[in-house]
Formats: C-alpha cells, sequence, structure tokens
C-alpha cells in the first residue's frame, strides 16, 4: 500500500511503498497537494504491479509510445478518479487540438519544448488544425491566452502521465510559463449592489440559478446536474455526488435558507420534486446580454465568481477555512487561503480576545 510523506522542510510530498518484487521505493513526487500525491504514488505502485504481471508472463513493455496512444492510456486511468464532466473537457482537448497538431504518428518521447511552445503560438494564431468534425475545413479564429493556457496544461499533464509511465525521461511542457492578458483578479466577489441589478436584468430562470449559486457555492457543472433527491429538506443537507463532483468524490453542504427558499419557488411550479433541478443549459449569453443592460463596470460576472461570491460572504459569517474548504470540496485548505484577505476583522478579534486572557 502506497504512502506520502514529507522529508524535513521540504514542500514537496514523497512516495513510498513496495514493489511485488520486494523492493522499496521512495521518491519524490514534485507536489505540493498531498492529494495529487497520493494519485501520482498510487498510479506508480499500479505501474510496479502491472510491470512485474507483465514479467512473469513475458511481455515487455514498450520503450516508446505515441501521443494518440498515450491519450488513451491517460484518459482511461483519470476516468475512475475524476468527475465524468472533467474527463470529458480534457478529452475534448485532445481530441480537437492536441492530436490534430502533434499527429496520429508522432512519438511521446519525441516531443520536444519547442513543439510545445509552437503549439501554443499555433493556437494564439488561428494557424493550429483542428479536427471538429463537420466544421473542421472551416478558417480557425486566434484564441484568448486564458484558453490557449488550457490546452497547454492538458498537455502537460498527458506527458506528465507519460513519465509516471515510464514512457519519456521529462515532461517538455513541464515549467513553462502560463500566459498572462488579465488587468484584474481571474476571480471576484460581486456586491449586493452588483447582484441584485444582475438578477434584475436577468430572466426569472437564470435569476434562480445565480442566486442559488451565492447561497449553496457549488460549482456550475454541479450545480446543472443537482437533483431533487440529492436534497435533503429536513437536515438542511445538499450531497453533491462524486458523479459531479470536480474531484469525483461526495461531499455534503448546508442548506441555506436562501438556497431552500430559491428551490422552494421552483418546486411550486413544477409542482414535482424529482429529477434535475436546473439541468445543462448554456447562460453565457445571457449573462453577457443582462450585464451590458446593468451598465456597471467591469467584466461580465462568471459561474465561478457567484461560488467566489459564496466563499467571500462565508468567510465574513465567521466560517474558519477548514469548514470553507470542506463545503467548497477543496482537496487542500492551500487553495481555501485565497480568502485569507477577508480575515483581518477575525483576526483583530482573536487578539482582543487573548488580551483578555
Amino acid at each position: 500500500m502506497s504512502k506520502v510523506y514529507r522529508r524535513g522542510q521540504t514542500p514537496y510530498w514523497y512516495a513510498d511503498y513496495v514493489t511485488p518484487t520486494g523492493e522499496r521505493i521512495r521518491r519524490s513526487t514534485k507536489c505540493r497537494d498531498k492529494g495529487a500525491a497520493t494519485r501520482i504514488a498510487r498510479e506508480w505502485e499500479r505501474g510496479a504491479e502491472h510491470q512485474a504481471a507483465d514479467e512473469l508472463s513475458g511481455i515487455a513493455l514498450p520503450s516508446e509510445i505515441l501521443v494518440i496512444d498515450l491519450a488513451t492510456e491517460f484518459i482511461d486511468a483519470i476516468t475512475h478518479e475524476k468527475a465524468a464532466g472533467y474527463v470529458a473537457a480534457l478529452e475534448e482537448h485532445l481530441r480537437v487540438r492536441i492530436i490534430p497538431y502533434f499527429g496520429a504518428e508522432t512519438m511521446a518521447a519525441k516531443v520536444t519544448r519547442q513543439d510545445v511552445e509552437g503549439f501554443r503560438r499555433a493556437l494564439l494564431s488561428g494557424a493550429a488544425p483542428r479536427n471538429s468534425g463537420p466544421k473542421r475545413n472551416r478558417p480557425d479564429s486566434p484564441m484568448r491566452a486564458v484558453t490557449v493556457n488550457r490546452h497547454v496544461v492538458t498537455l502537460r499533464r498527458l506527458l506528465e502521465f507519460g513519465v509516471r509511465q515510464g514512457y519519456m525521461k521529462e515532461n517538455a511542457a513541464r515549467n513553462l510559463p502560463a500566459l498572462r492578458e488579465r488587468t484584474e483578479p481571474r476571480h471576484r466577489a460581486l456586491s449586493d449592489l452588483e447582484l441584485d441589478a444582475l438578477c434584475r436584468e436577468l430572466g426569472p430562470i437564470h435569476e434562480r440559478w445565480v442566486r442559488f449559486l451565492v447561497a449553496a457555492g457549488l460549482r456550475d457543472g454541479e450545480a446543472e446536474l443537482l437533483r431533487w433527491e440529492d436534497v435533503d429538506f429536513t437536515h438542511r443537507i445538499i450531497t453533491v455526488r462524486a458523479s459531479t463532483a470536480k474531484d469525483a468524490e461526495t461531499r455534503r453542504v448546508p442548506l441555506t435558507r436562501a438556497a431552500r427558499e430559491v428551490l422552494d419557488v421552483i418546486a411550486e411550479e413544477l409542482d414535482i420534486r424529482k429529477g434535475p433541478i436546473f439541468g445543462a443549459v448554456d447562460r453565457r449569453q445571457a449573462l453577457l446580454h443582462a450585464w451590458k443592460r446593468t451598465e456597471l463596470p467591469g467584466r461580465t460576472p462568471s459561474a465561478h465568481d457567484f461560488r467566489h461570491t459564496f466563499a467571500s460572504r462565508a468567510v465574513k459569517a465567521g466560517l474558519d477555512l477548514e469548514e470553507l474548504r470542506q463545503i467548497l470540496g477543496h482537496k487542500s485548505v492551500i487553495t481555501s487561503q485565497k480568502y485569507i484577505h477577508l480575515y483581518g476583522d477575525r483576526w483583530a478579534e482573536a487578539a482582543r480576545k487573548l488580551d483578555r486572557l
């Protein structure tokens, strides 16, 4: 059974496991997050088991692998560890952009740093080939930096998987700096004024969806796939199923009064509490047009901004970082520390309590 640990003051987690041949392996995962390090350690342990089984059967492991075959193995490996929507997004990146650019005959070990940088430049300029069914012959358009970064991250994860599986010695996309184009924070919390103005311009269906995200703190995909069966009105609990959660782990979220009011209004109109509550609907255009009508400054709020608004309100209401981590479904409290700037008054209050001692 693999386990992870830290050595001294190093920020990285180390893997410790025993191979089927009795050899004990201790090596750095190069990960600061314990959850990611645990998954890597398990992959190494399973790889050692498969290698031992192949050696007993007289099967030699391939020393090289095609990019397209590596992509297939990568998707198969994460299918049982990640949510279906997350896996589908990565598979789309691989099928539409990455594999058409590098070609079906390219060996994964032959991908160089220059190739990765060329891939990024091609996405930025719109010159990268793509495979998207009937649209594949249409001229492409340049991508925004944030979209290019998502594709490069998928490529980096693919190559890192190949390194862990022993198909290559190094990851050509590792430590490639992300492109920057933002002049404002990636996510922001909406004020009461902004939220009320936006909801006034939205239709009733989209308004309820926004107010529910702000009141519950769920991710966009988690809210879209939420079912009435997942809501316990008696004990005030929302259950986010592993099949819809980003980290593929079930968690519970408190059902706030504001969230329940939204659900009660929806239930009265439907006259039934069964099946999906909101459903998967593209709300981006509705948000864009509604925000323009408000004539407020700043960019159009995204679904994650509503989640960020919930977290900011939760911190101001008195929740500590560990409680916030459990509700938001973060793997590590380090991820929740982006809200630490909201703790100023609470630290002052803690100091006053200690002074009274």
